[in-house]
Protein backbone atom coordinates (compact mmCIF):
# COMPACT_ATOMS: atom_id res chain seq x y z
CA UNK A 1 0.00 0.00 0.00
CA UNK A 2 1.18 3.50 -1.19
CA UNK A 3 1.04 6.38 0.84
CA UNK A 4 0.33 9.84 -1.68
CA UNK A 5 1.56 12.76 0.42
CA UNK A 6 0.51 16.35 -0.92
CA UNK A 7 3.08 18.91 -1.19
CA UNK A 8 0.76 21.85 -0.80
CA UNK A 9 0.58 23.41 2.59
CA UNK A 10 -2.98 24.16 4.20
CA UNK A 11 -3.13 27.72 3.38
CA UNK A 12 -2.60 26.41 -0.32
CA UNK A 13 -5.88 24.18 -0.31
CA UNK A 14 -8.11 25.97 2.43
CA UNK A 15 -8.64 29.94 2.79
CA UNK A 16 -10.46 29.04 6.32
CA UNK A 17 -9.48 26.69 9.17
CA UNK A 18 -11.92 25.68 11.96
CA UNK A 19 -10.99 24.03 15.41
CA UNK A 20 -13.48 22.60 17.44
CA UNK A 21 -12.75 22.42 20.96
CA UNK A 22 -15.13 19.67 22.76
CA UNK A 23 -16.22 19.53 26.36
CA UNK A 24 -18.86 17.81 28.04
CA UNK A 25 -20.92 20.16 28.00
CA UNK A 26 -19.86 22.86 25.25
CA UNK A 27 -18.34 23.15 21.97
CA UNK A 28 -16.45 26.28 21.00
CA UNK A 29 -15.74 26.50 17.60
CA UNK A 30 -12.87 28.88 16.46
CA UNK A 31 -12.51 30.45 12.64
CA UNK A 32 -9.15 31.33 11.25
CA UNK A 33 -7.44 32.07 7.92
CA UNK A 34 -4.98 29.93 7.10
CA UNK A 35 -2.60 32.00 5.78
CA UNK A 36 -2.28 34.01 8.72
CA UNK A 37 -3.66 32.60 11.68
CA UNK A 38 -5.42 35.13 12.51
CA UNK A 39 -9.22 34.85 14.50
CA UNK A 40 -11.99 35.72 12.16
CA UNK A 41 -15.09 34.73 14.54
CA UNK A 42 -16.06 32.10 17.09
CA UNK A 43 -18.52 30.64 18.70
CA UNK A 44 -19.95 28.54 22.09
CA UNK A 45 -22.60 26.19 21.33
CA UNK A 46 -24.13 23.65 24.48
CA UNK A 47 -23.94 19.93 23.38
CA UNK A 48 -27.69 19.38 23.27
CA UNK A 49 -29.54 18.92 20.04
CA UNK A 50 -30.73 22.75 19.89
CA UNK A 51 -27.21 23.54 20.24
CA UNK A 52 -25.60 21.64 17.85
CA UNK A 53 -28.17 22.73 15.36
CA UNK A 54 -27.00 26.03 16.11
CA UNK A 55 -23.74 24.93 15.54
CA UNK A 56 -24.57 23.84 11.66
CA UNK A 57 -26.08 26.72 11.22
CA UNK A 58 -23.00 28.76 12.19
CA UNK A 59 -20.62 26.29 10.22
CA UNK A 60 -23.07 26.46 7.24
CA UNK A 61 -22.59 30.71 7.57
CA UNK A 62 -18.77 30.77 7.91
CA UNK A 63 -17.46 28.37 5.51
CA UNK A 64 -18.95 29.02 2.50
CA UNK A 65 -15.00 29.23 0.99
CA UNK A 66 -12.62 25.78 1.21
CA UNK A 67 -12.47 25.65 4.83
CA UNK A 68 -10.66 22.24 6.79
CA UNK A 69 -12.16 21.71 10.22
CA UNK A 70 -10.25 19.81 12.94
CA UNK A 71 -11.52 18.77 16.11
CA UNK A 72 -9.71 17.97 19.37
CA UNK A 73 -9.44 14.82 19.97
CA UNK A 74 -8.23 14.16 23.41
CA UNK A 75 -12.25 14.26 25.35
CA UNK A 76 -14.26 11.48 25.57
CA UNK A 77 -15.40 9.92 22.37
CA UNK A 78 -19.22 10.55 22.75
CA UNK A 79 -18.58 14.47 22.92
CA UNK A 80 -16.01 14.35 19.62
CA UNK A 81 -18.49 12.27 18.12
CA UNK A 82 -21.11 14.86 18.17
CA UNK A 83 -18.98 17.40 17.17
CA UNK A 84 -17.86 15.99 14.23
CA UNK A 85 -21.75 14.56 13.57
CA UNK A 86 -22.21 18.69 13.14
CA UNK A 87 -19.43 19.38 11.05
CA UNK A 88 -20.13 16.57 8.58
CA UNK A 89 -23.76 18.22 8.25
CA UNK A 90 -22.31 21.10 6.39
CA UNK A 91 -19.69 19.18 4.20
CA UNK A 92 -19.72 20.47 1.00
Amino acid sequence: MSLIVSEQTVSEQYEYVIGVDTHAATHTFALVAAATGALLAHAEFPTSPAGLSRAQSWLQRVSERATLIVVEHRVLRRDRDRAVAACRAVRR
